[in-house]
């Protein structure tokens, strides 16, 4: 239920690329950790995974290209 020492992970807040510590599930909150502070959201958020080039419309994108045909 904890993911904790990340390297690697982070997230932008305003002008800053802080790095995420730790992250936590309780009950169906996932906490995230950027040591001074942390934000809670619902794990009904992360059901989906966004993949890398086309977020969540990947469908469309292997249409367009040629070289995929499937996933």
């Amino acid at each position: 239920n904890r993911l904790y020492k990340l390297k690697g992970v982070s997230v932008k807040i305003v002008l800053l690329w802080l790095s995420i510590v730790e992250v936590s599930r309780k009950g169906n909150d996932i906490d995230f950790s950027v040591g001074i502070t942390g934000a809670s959201f619902g794990a009904e958020n992360f059901l989906e995974s966004p993949q890398c080039g086309c977020g969540f419309d990947c469908n469309d994108v292997l249409r367009l290209n040629g070289d995929v045909s499937d996933i």
